[in-house]
């Protein structure tokens, strides 16, 4: 049962978490260059893609496992398996990109620091979900809490001291291996008694088989994301590309927001769903949905009065003139965290694949269509393409959802299962 402490803490942790990209820059933004800002920003977008491969989005899929098919020991071989195929495909990708396109070996390292601080994520995430599983959340939101805390702390002192990213990347990755490994490793000896047998690799092959449509869809939907990045950096200068990160930050906020409310209720939602309580199931969607809607509401509003002078002040630019391009990422952190949701909910009723589909044919879409709406207006091109973008894809989402709760709703009738 979850607590209040649990969601104090889980909400403190999303803050961190959520605004993890905006701390940084702030103290590169008062350390170093502009343009070292932009490069970060971009090497964040990268990192968080490969990051994406190394969790292989088991996390929810493992907080949703209530009959626990599959052992805490086949989740960790799991993810030893996927951080592997990350690291080949981040190598892959630095030696096909190095020269070309502005990625300097300057860059490279750069990008490479931030992959390697963003790899640790993939690594304690599989004992958060564990934890969560337990029904010990706050366990995983304090340690996060914990480790981002600290993490700010020390790259701050160091950007400040050293006014070097490179230097102060390279020290805060060291920080972050040492801290993950050990305070989890403190957390699971005292609260947890876990059996280390041997896990059955065929398992958590099939694990990873069960979880890759997910993966697929979370890549494809981080690509949606950040493809305005990717082109941008080929385009403009990287101190265009610092100006949209700071203007992207409504985009975690609004994500940030309803996360808070809606991911220590994952496993109740899992549990809804097996019980056969289909009209809840379908009014808990609803309701997150206008949760969202009612957020990104109040963020354009606020946004309008005092969001750009605050970014302005806090980041030390001039970022007024951009007011337009500001309420159509704010309109587009509302539709990117609908997406996530959504995501959530199809994973439950067992539709990955069906994610698959949909998010390829999105993804196609901001591949034909980003290069020309940025080459054309700049950044305003960008905050289009992504609010349309997500736009699109959320509406399908939810139809699609709607339409196989209704359809396995009706099928389970005519079998003769009650559905309440």
């Amino acid at each position: 049962m979850e607590t209040r402490g649990t969601y104090l803490w889980n909400a403190f942790s999303y803050v961190l978490y959520a605004f993890q990209s905006a701390i940084m820059m702030f103290g590169i933004s008062h350390g170093c260059s502009i343009s070292d800002s932009g490069i970060f920003s971009v090497g964040y977008a990268i990192a968080n893609l490969f990051l994406c491969i190394a969790n292989f989005s088991t996390r929810n899929f493992q907080i949703s496992d209530i009959k626990r098919d599959y052992t805490f020991n086949e989740y960790r071989l799991s993810r030893v398996i996927t951080i592997c195929i990350s690291f080949v495909a981040y190598l892959i990708y630095s030696l096909l990109c190095y020269g070309k396109n502005g990625y300097t070996l300057y860059k490279i390292k750069i990008f490479t620091l931030i992959f390697l601080m963003k790899i640790v994520e993939a690594g304690e995430d599989v004992y958060h979900g564990y934890y969560q599983m337990n029904n010990r959340l706050i366990d995983a939101a304090r340690l996060l809490s914990y480790r981002l805390l600290t993490t700010y702390i020390f790259f701050s002192a160091l950007i400040m001291i050293t006014n070097n990213l490179i230097q102060s990347l390279y020290l805060c990755v060291i920080y972050t291996i040492i801290f993950a490994i050990l305070s989890n490793k403190i957390v699971l000896k005292k609260r947890y008694k876990l059996h280390m047998d041997r896990p059955d690799f065929k398992k958590s092959i099939k694990l990873l088989w069960a979880c890759l449509p997910l993966c697929i869809s979370q890549c494809l939907l981080l690509y949606i994301a950040n493809a305005p990045k990717y082109v941008m950096n080929h385009i403009v200068s990287d101190e265009f590309q610092a100006y949209y990160g700071y203007l992207s930050l409504p985009i975690f906020a609004i994500t940030l927001f309803s996360n808070i409310v809606y991911v220590p209720k994952l496993t109740y939602f899992a549990s809804v769903w097996k019980e056969g309580h289909v009209k809840l199931f379908v009014l808990e969607i609803l309701k997150r949905c206008m949760f969202i809607v009612l957020i990104a509401i109040i963020a354009v509003i606020l946004g309008d009065f005092i969001g750009l002078k605050l970014l302005s002040l806090i980041y030390g630019v001039n970022l007024q003139e951009y007011d337009l391009v500001f309420s159509f990422l704010i309109i587009g952190g509302g539709f990117s965290a609908i997406c996530a949701a959504l995501n959530y909910f199809i994973t439950v009723i067992g539709e990955q694949r069906l994610i698959v589909v949909i998010y390829f044919l999105i993804a196609i879409f901001v591949l034909i269509c980003s290069e020309t709406f940025i080459r054309n207006n700049g950044i305003l091109g960008a905050a289009v393409l992504m609010m349309t973008s997500y736009g699109i894809l959320s509406l399908i989402l939810f139809l699609v959802l709607i339409f196989k709760i209704l359809w396995k709703s009706k099928r389970e009738k005519e079998d003769g299962y009650e559905v309440c």
